[in-house]
């Protein structure tokens, strides 16, 4: 009969006791680490800054101007799931000055879709290589690039065009961090003045977003890592709305879409390149 003390004290001899066994270890899932590096910090901080700032220049999406560079310094699953956190938050700051303005029918629709569409984006997040997500995001990055610069528009449709438009950006939400572009090139169609377009696609990122932070949150994607960098990303988002406020009377949005639509090019070229080799 194996002596129950004896057979104790050997399981304890073979557990690692230090944290830097544990981690080496590799009989020992560690899920996340909450350390948070000072230049991947500083990265999160200053990406999240710009990409605030371009939204408030230009108007357009936060999630399409940091996602690219994210995927560079996070990797591509957790630069999706950060992004829907610190781009939810700048939604909230819009949407409380926006709130009066927003054409509920048609933004509750989207939103309608988008839940219906985030759970397939999910799966497909989780499922898919790391080097081919990757792969897929930077093109999912150039596509809505090249459509936002050629102005492309889609048939609003009745009905049935908010709730596509908003399945579809439910999907490239989870997927790939972009649930702006197929949203925008709906309610642009829609005949809603631009005021009116601005505040239902701030509404839906607002409750999209909150819906996907939730199911990244139960599927194990949210970690006190990601918790963490997103505390670093908050107060950026702040400069970012306050500096691109400054720099809109003193820059012309068109030039200044122009230098990001190249930085957007590159970093998702770079990205396939990187995921390639």
């Amino acid at each position: 009969m194996v002596d129950a003390g004896q057979a104790a004290d050997e399981f304890a001899t073979s557990l690692p006791h230090q944290a830097g066994d544990v981690m080496n270890c590799p009989y020992v899932h560690v899920p996340y680490n909450h350390r948070v590096d000072l230049q991947e910090a500083a990265a999160v901080f200053f990406l999240t800054a710009f990409a605030a700032t371009a939204q408030s220049v230009t108007g357009f999406g936060f999630g399409l101007v940091v996602i690219p560079f994210l995927v560079l310094v996070l990797g591509p699953r957790d630069a999706v799931v950060l992004s829907t956190m610190l781009g939810t938050s700048l939604s909230v700051l819009m949407l409380l000055q926006l709130r009066s303005q927003v054409p509920w029918r048609p933004a509750t629709i989207a939103i309608t879709g988008a839940i219906i569409g985030s759970p397939v984006g999910l799966v497909v997040l989780v499922s898919l290589n790391k080097d081919v997500l990757q792969v897929a995001i930077a093109i999912a990055v150039l596509v809505a690039t090249a459509l936002l610069i050629r102005g492309y528009r889609v048939p609003a449709g009745g009905d049935t065009g908010p709730l596509v438009a908003g399945f579809i950006g439910g999907v490239t939400r989870m997927t790939a961090g972009l649930p702006g572009p197929p949203v925008v090139l709906y309610f642009k169609a829609s005949g809603l003045t631009p005021e009116l377009q601005r505040a239902a696609v701030t509404a839906f990122f607002v409750v999209t977003g909150i819906a996907g932070a939730a199911l990244f949150a139960g599927q194990g994607s949210l970690d006190r890592h990601l918790a963490a960098l997103a505390l670093v990303g908050v107060p950026a988002i702040v400069v970012g709305w306050l500096t691109g406020g400054k720099l809109f009377t003193r820059i012309e949005p068109g030039l200044f879409s122009a230098i990001v639509y190249v930085m957007l090019v590159g970093s998702s070229v770079l990205a396939i390149a990187t995921a390639l080799t």
